[in-house]
């Protein structure tokens, strides 16, 4: 596997209306392939070889404004496009795909007391499947699994006095096309829906 990436990012500390306010945007470019070789015995000929290359970037933008003492709002967006292109030297012609996904975020913190902070967050998510997801014992894994999606929330509280701090978060997320592996077939594969819900 060989990976080249790229990831400018500019923050910006300004005012918002006269309010405090950080902004953060950023680009990422990424160029990634995965060869494979098949031998029917270690050390034999090779008698396939499969390969897998993806392309593609991001753009983010993160704000956060204190609108009163004491609270913050955080709002953020991010949206990225994937391509990928299989190839099977046991096949003829090859295979692409191309998805572009969007996630968000908003997130409250107040600070009642100096040692004190609450929070909640709202956010949408994606994961693509990395390449090594992408592939099975005999080559490809069919169908391939699509990026995952979800939505969550987070509420919580954190205590810190001097060097010692304590964190409690309440979290439910609920994921559509999930990627596991499923020992049946040998490959991943994405679950309908899944939730996860829990304390931390």
């Amino acid at each position: 596997v060989r990976n080249v990436s790229l990831s400018p990012r500019l923050k910006w500390s300004h005012g918002l209306g006269g309010l405090p306010s950080v902004t953060v945007f950023g680009l990422d470019w990424s160029d990634a392939s995965l060869d494979q070789d098949q031998a029917a015995a270690p050390g034999g000929p090779v008698t396939k070889r499969v390969a897998l290359d993806r392309s593609g970037g991001g753009i983010y933008l993160h704000n956060t404004t204190e609108p009163m003492e004491r609270l913050a709002i955080t709002v953020g967006a991010r949206q990225q496009s994937i391509s990928t292109r299989a190839t099977d030297s046991t096949a003829a012609g090859t295979s692409s795909d191309t998805a572009r996904k969007t996630a968000t975020e908003l997130v409250a913190v107040w600070r009642p007391a100096a040692a004190w902070k609450l929070f909640a967050k709202a956010s949408s998510t994606f994961r693509y499947p990395v390449l090594d997801e992408l592939t099975t014992w005999g080559g490809f894994a069919v169908p391939a699994p699509r990026p995952e999606t979800g939505r969550g929330t987070d509420v919580g509280a954190e205590w810190r006095v001097g060097g010692h701090s304590a964190q409690a978060t309440f979290y439910d997320l609920k994921m559509s096309d999930e990627i596991t592996y499923n020992a049946f077939t040998g490959q991943n594969e994405n679950l309908q829906k899944t939730r996860h819900r829990g304390i931390e």
